[in-house]
């Protein structure tokens, strides 16, 4: 019978040095990959997402933090309308109408009540005080040349929805 090789500590020190080196190497170059692939691909997505929050910022006038609250509930409804199940989509649409007026109950939140007030929101006005402003300065240059036609209806501004 051939000798058996005595197996010592430094056997075992070297598998597993071995074994380390091996997975790291390969840890690396996955790592180098997502890099690569976030770089090419996922970063021009996410600036491009970054210049639609601050188009529609731009656009509304409010806060990036109340959009990004609207955009959750908006993602929210939108999860609920795929699922297969007609009582789980129920369910959505209930826990948020619960969660809201559990909130404005308490006085932590005043969505209800903004809601259910008259006033238009800022952008409306707005819009429409605009739309106002640039109707007169018309029927004002038409006096001036002396055209007279009878007092255009005021039209509401179109709105974001």
């Amino acid at each position: 019978m051939a000798e058996e090789e005595k197996v010592t500590p430094l056997h075992n020190i070297m598998a597993i040095n071995d074994e380390i080196t091996k997975t790291f190497k390969e840890v690396l170059a996955n790592e180098a990959f997502v890099t690569e692939l976030t770089t090419e691909y996922i970063a021009p997505v996410k600036k491009d997402i970054k210049e639609q929050w601050g188009n529609l910022k731009a656009a509304t006038d409010m806060d990036l933090t109340e959009l990004k609250l609207l955009f959750k509930v908006y993602k929210r409804q939108q999860d609920a309308k795929h699922m297969d199940d007609e009582t789980d989509r129920a369910r959505v649409a209930d826990n948020l109408r619960t969660a809201f007026a559990a909130l404005a109950a308490g006085g932590m939140l005043d969505f209800l009540d903004v809601m259910e007030t008259e006033h238009e929101p800022k952008m409306i006005t707005d819009a429409k005080a605009q739309a106002e402003a640039e109707a007169e300065a018309v029927v004002e240059e038409e006096e001036e040349a002396g055209i007279q036609l009878e007092d255009p209806e005021p039209q509401d501004p179109p709105r974001v929805a």
